[in-house]
């Protein structure tokens, strides 16, 4: 499977704002690959630097990441990074912090 370039993304953004707008966790529509899809979107958001966009799917896919493997799966680890490093680059670092520290067991 190809990655999507910048143009697919964009041709795809309103259908995932849709899909992320109807994902209800007690239905079959939450799933891993819609958690990873929201994921890969907003990585390209924070590329694209609409970090408040990336940040709400970046939120998106860790909660669903959460609720579907639990909080040390690999998925949820690399969402909850990647989740990190968007609030630290939009200057939140309190969130960013707090996020990294929950990476490590006490």
């Amino acid at each position: 499977m190809t990655r999507p370039n910048g143009p697919t993304w964009h041709r795809l953004l309103p259908r995932i704002d849709a899909l992320a707008e109807h994902t209800d966790p007690d239905t079959a529509t939450d799933t891993a690959t819609t958690s990873l899809l929201l994921d890969r979107l907003a990585s390209f958001l924070q590329g694209q630097g609409a970090l408040a966009h990336a940040i709400g799917y970046f939120e998106g896919a860790l909660s669903g990441s959460q609720r579907l493997h639990g909080p040390d799966h690999p998925d949820t680890l690399t969402s909850r990074n990647n989740l990190a490093y968007a609030l630290e680059s939009a200057g939140d670092l309190n969130r960013a912090i707090s996020l990294h520290e929950q990476r490590w067991p006490t």
